[in-house]
């Protein structure tokens, strides 16, 4: 009987090397005594063809136990087989966790909530709100059951976000490997061409274009307060859906996958460049100057700040103008191009007023903008 179960054992070894010790005992010990009762006279044994996916090797005849202890080995085994692979599979998902490698998984099925996925095997879900928003059609639209039932059946890769062995849960996420794949490349500084996918009220985002200028996944957010120079923004009067735009990105959150990006820093900050970039004042018949002994609100301020810097000799503010068709709602103060032989002349805007503002110097044109940046920023911070 020892050397039945012995060989038996070998068999099953065959057939499942993964099978534990205590399995592929049982079942020798089942066949033995089945031999053993056989010997006896008490059970006849009969000769049988074994099929091929019950144990290895060609199917031939052999010596078995009754077709009931059989058929029991078989289930043991074969849910040993399924535990042992679920467990490699748990194991694939909490390496692909702790790692952060990306899966491929498998849409099974959807509900209100996302989709069920398989991966390695195993269920998970992807809520929607981790699968690319270009992937999904647009709340309430119609037609979308249609696209969702499209959508099974499709792989997506992912970065598993949850796995709980014991509760059972695995939750997948695109958006994840969106982020991950959107940030290369992407350095502060950076001009890129892109295209406005959706405006708000708060600002418009942008999907970012690659070198070879195709549209990547990289979606960035340009906020109002970058639009322009002019802080009067409203952002639907400058950019639309779809249309082309020229930004800097001034901002990277890889954890977060978040670009900021700025469009009015691609131009000349009005500050620092000549005041005949911004509008054409001097050269304007429509514009009258006056005399006058006022000054616009804060412009006093701003005066006894550049006063207060090294270089500059002496600041007086000068002539008025209503300039109509330009709008600042907070003071504004720019350079001209007009040249002076004791320094500078600025003009400052505030409202549709402004003002000329005359800075006696020796500094060079260079140093006098740095000394208005200064000044400017003293201002704001009080």
């Amino acid at each position: 009987m020892q050397v039945f179960a012995r060989n038996i054992s070998c068999l099953v070894a065959e057939r499942w090397p993964s099978v534990n010790t205590s399995v592929k005992a049982k079942c020798s010990l089942r066949v033995a005594s089945s031999q053993m009762r056989a010997q006896t006279g008490l059970v006849q044994l009969r000769q049988v063809k074994l099929r091929a996916n019950s144990l290895t090797g060609p199917t031939r005849p052999a010596n078995v136990p009754d077709e009931s202890d059989t058929e029991e080995a078989k289930q043991d085994l074969q849910k040993n087989e399924m535990d042992v692979f679920r467990m490699e599979s748990w194991a694939k998902i909490l390496d692909a966790k702790k790692t952060g490698n990306s899966e491929t998984i498998l849409l099974v099925r959807y509900n209100n909530s996302g989709f069920v996925a398989k991966c390695h095997g195993v269920t998970g879900f992807i809520p929607y709100s981790h699968v690319d928003p270009a992937k999904l059609p647009p709340k309430g639209e119609e037609g979308a059951v249609d696209q969702f039932k499209a959508m099974l059946g499709t792989h997506l890769t992912v970065k598993v976000i949850e796995a709980d062995v014991k509760a059972d849960r695995i939750i997948f996420s695109e958006t994840e490997c969106l982020k991950e794949q959107c940030m290369r490349g992407i350095n502060v500084g950076d001009i890129r061409d892109g295209v406005v996918r959706n405006v708000t009220d708060y600002g418009a985002f942008v999907v970012l274009k690659g070198p070879d200028g195709k549209t990547s996944s990289a979606l960035g957010l340009l906020h109002k307060s970058e639009m322009t120079w002019d802080s009067n923004t409203v952002v639907t009067d400058l950019l639309q859906p779809g249309q082309d735009v020229t930004v800097k990105i001034i901002g990277v959150d890889p954890q977060k996958g978040r670009i900021s990006l700025s469009s009015k820093q691609c131009q000349d900050d009005p500050v620092l460049a000549s005041l005949d970039t911004v509008f054409a004042v001097e050269d304007d018949p429509s514009v009258v100057w006056e005399e006058s002994g006022s000054l616009l609100e804060g412009l006093d301020e701003l005066c006894r700040e550049l006063r207060s810097e090294d270089g500059v000799l002496l600041v007086t503010p000068g002539r008025q103008a209503e300039v109509p068709r330009v709008s600042a709602p907070d003071l504004q103060i720019f350079m001209t191009k007009q040249q002076v032989t004791d320094g500078f002349n600025l003009v400052a805007r505030l409202g549709t007023r402004v003002q000329e503002v005359h800075v006696a110097t020796d500094l060079r044109r260079e140093q006098m903008k740095v000394v208005l940046r200064n000044a400017l920023n003293r201002l704001g911070a009080k």
